[in-house]
């Protein structure tokens, strides 16, 4: 099971509200705690997974800043939460995009998970 909860916050002068997200993740049965890399079958899918999402992101315009300024975004030790179809990692503001954009998510399909 998967629990997102996101908090904006304002600062007086601030161009903008900040955001942050935080999710839980946990097997039903015994409330145990669900790392992100816990959900693959391997190591080797999960730096397969990583992958996908790092080449993901180069061809794809919505995450402009992913590999810029020496920006090298990963799923590692982001938060995600689970879709019907396989999971998303969440990526905070300004992290892979600008703030336009808003905090953009990259679907892994179930493919290489457990």
């Amino acid at each position: 099971m998967s629990i997102e909860f996101s908090e904006n916050s304002y600062s007086a002068g601030a161009a903008h509200d900040a955001s942050s997200f935080k999710t839980f993740n946990f097997y039903t049965k015994t409330g145990e705690d669900v790392s992100l890399k816990a959900n693959f079958k391997t190591k080797s899918a999960y730096y397969k997974a990583n992958n996908y999402a790092q080449l993901y992101m180069k061809k794809h315009k919505s995450y402009p800043l992913a590999f810029s300024l020496g920006n090298k975004a990963t799923i590692y030790g982001h938060p995600y939460y689970w879709t019907s179809n396989g999971l998303k990692i969440q990526f905070g503001q300004y992290e892979v995009a600008p703030f336009a954009l808003g905090a953009p998510t990259l679907f892994i399909p179930s493919t290489y998970f457990k």
